[in-house]
């Protein structure tokens, strides 16, 4: 076992203080004798001290030993065959010349509205301005109840207002503290193409499904979209049965909607499941196999929605990108070295992505520097001709 040179110190001066005090009978019977003992340790101890010096400026000590630390790190996740390092993604679009043709979503797990509001009141605010102020915010993981949002002095229904948009929310009643998603849309969204109309659904078709708060669908005239936080497994897989029906029940939900309207179908947000390889740091790693959005149940049950219609759009834009994940936990301080998984998506009917349709996407990707949350936001851009 390896210890550091400080730890090592420490156990030496422990070690010679008692040596020093644990023979009492020595300081009654021949004090000469004791101070010569203590001049002996305070000898050898000081030989060890300078030996640990030595082998410091070796090392590197201070910044540069932090430094040193932190490369070997990295060279650890690369040899267990971790994927931490992010690799860079070049902008695949920069907006066209009419703005009212460009079309941004944002959607971020907040694992608490109330707590980030507590941890910064204009975290939200921040965000939209940053990102110059998407067409649509879409939470998850708010764990509100309704109470909490018709409160006037907590004013969950003022969040974003003086930046123009319209709230709705859909709360658990099932447990307190627990899921909830809100959508924000902007108030005077696309007036030239008509996409001021819009229509609310909450659910997912099935009554089973309906009391955790976990979908908000909205209706634009030319694609409907659903903000979700997909239940997760639970421990002990508890609810992964209960998590692959709701998969199931919600590809068929989805599916309805697209052949109603004839419109394009985007659903997005936390959907608990790390789909392949790329999509978790410590892929093959025993243990994922029975950990919740890592088995071959939830994995299998994503590529069937997949394979009837529909595509990841992050990873079909950017097939090769590793370490872009959005997930991190906060047990384990797993941020900063981008230990993580990526949990959020955006997920649409193909004809998104080609060149014959009124609603196309031109880029996705992640925020991962955005404090506030175990997860970060994800981005969605797309032209509405």
């Amino acid at each position: 076992m390896k210890y550091s040179n400080k730890a090592v110190g420490v156990l030496v001066a422990s070690f010679n203080f008692c040596q020093l005090y644990s023979f009492p009978a020595m300081k009654r019977r021949n004090p000469s004798k004791l101070a010569l003992a203590s001049k002996q340790l305070r000898r050898s101890s000081r030989t060890a001290m300078l030996r640990l010096s030595s082998t410091e400026l070796q090392s590197g000590s201070g910044d540069e030993g932090a430094k040193n630390e932190k490369k070997e790190a990295v060279s650890t996740d690369a040899e267990k065959g971790w994927i931490t390092d992010r690799t860079p993604l070049s902008k695949l679009w920069c907006g066209n010349d009419n703005v009212e043709e460009r079309f941004k979503i944002i959607s971020w797990n907040v694992n608490g509205l109330r707590a980030l509001i507590r941890k910064d009141p204009l975290a939200l605010s921040k965000l939209v301005v940053s990102q110059n102020f998407p067409d649509v915010l879409c939470l998850q993981e708010t764990k509100l109840q309704t109470i909490h949002v018709e409160d006037e002095k907590l004013g969950m229904k003022e969040i974003l207002r003086d930046e123009g948009y319209v709230s709705y929310f859909s709360c658990s009643t099932a447990k307190k503290g627990y899921s909830g998603t809100a959508v924000f849309v902007k108030k005077d969204i696309r007036p030239s193409n008509d996409s001021t109309t819009v229509s609310i659904d909450y659910g997912i078709g099935k009554p089973e499904h309906e009391d955790e708060g976990r979908s908000i669908v909205v209706h634009f005239p030319k694609f409907s979209l659903a903000n979700l936080y997909c239940p997760n497994a639970g421990q002990n897989l508890k609810r992964l049965q209960y998590r692959i029906q709701w998969d199931l029940d919600l590809l068929n939900f989805m599916k309805k909607i697209e052949k109603r309207r004839g419109v394009p179908v985007l659903w997005l947000g936390d959907l608990n499941v790390a789909h392949k390889r790329l999509d978790v740091y410590n892929y093959g790693a025993k243990h994922l196999l029975k950990q919740a959005g890592c088995t071959l149940e939830e994995r299998e049950s994503f590529s069937k929605q997949l394979e009837a219609g529909f595509v990841d759009i992050f990873r079909c834009l950017h097939p090769d990108a590793q370490g872009h994940y959005t997930y991190w936990s906060t047990r384990t301080r797993a941020r900063e070295p981008n230990r993580g998984l990526r949990l959020d998506y955006f997920v649409g009917s193909s004809n998104l992505l080609g060149d014959h349709c009124n609603v196309t996407v031109k880029d996705s990707y992640m925020l991962p520097d955005q404090d506030g949350s175990d997860h970060c936001p994800i981005v969605l851009e797309m032209e509405v001709s």
